[in-house]
């Protein structure tokens, strides 16, 4: 089912140097059922996403952009759920995290007074001795350079922004050895931080939709694929 695999925009275990392949996978348990969605707060199809949100039932939801209404919707259908809540409803650059398991103070990450490109919370998992340093994102998207054909000046900053985010994501989790960091990373296949992403990690859509396709349930633009990546991890089921 294709919406199915539309669900996550990123998923990276991230052990030292960023390899999905530097630790043991620490739980050994029944798999852990992640599902990382941007809600689109412009065009949207509001009953398509709560209903897949609901079918999907994850242990841990990660959401971009939430707004206050979002926010609302979201405690009406699934407060008994997932009793452990955390919100930074903003629009564009708003994030939920909904869990099953108990989530630490969460921290919103920024630059230089700008948007908000993750929002990050300690995970506690039955059976782990540590929690999981779980960080939800959405970095800075290149759409309004590349609709307004902007000069080369405009895409290269654009670029080492977002790998700028990337890093400031890393520093946050560098004390844990668990990480998990899902989102919207809006890295085209031309970006640098692509590059980097894949020499250690799949783009998990590419190998069953090369051509392209839809992304979410939408009403309107954007409609293209985002890009998604994934190590493989028996005890994350996404």
């Amino acid at each position: 089912n294709w919406l199915r695999t539309t669900i996550v925009a990123l998923v990276t275990l991230l052990g030292s140097e960023c390899s999905p392949h530097a630790s043991e996978a620490p739980h050994s348990g029944a798999p852990i059922h992640l599902l990382s969605y941007n809600l689109l707060f412009r065009g949207s199809d509001v009953r398509s996403s709560l209903n897949m949100i609901e079918r999907e039932d994850a242990d841990v939801v990660l959401l971009q952009e939430v707004t206050p209404y979002w926010r609302q919707i979201l405690l009406r259908r699934f407060r008994k759920r997932y009793p452990h809540r955390r919100f930074a409803p903003a629009g564009s650059y708003g994030y939920a995290i909904l869990s099953k398991y108990r989530l630490g103070r969460s921290e919103i990450l920024r630059q230089r007074g700008g948007p908000p490109h993750a929002q990050c919370s300690p995970l506690y998992v039955p059976g782990l001795a540590e929690p999981i340093a779980l960080c939800n994102v959405h970095l800075k998207s290149p759409g309004s350079v590349v609709r307004r054909k902007r000069p080369w000046a405009y895409l290269k900053s654009n670029w080492w922004l977002r790998l700028r985010q990337w890093w400031h994501i890393q520093r946050w989790c560098i004390d844990h050895s668990t990480r998990i960091v899902a989102g919207d990373m809006n890295t085209p296949p031309w970006d640098p931080l692509y590059w980097q992403l894949t020499r250690n990690l799949q783009d998990a859509y590419r190998l069953r939709h090369p051509n392209g396709g839809s992304t979410f349930p939408v009403r309107s633009y954007p409609y293209a694929r985002l890009n998604r990546f994934l190590p493989i991890w028996p005890w994350l089921r996404i």
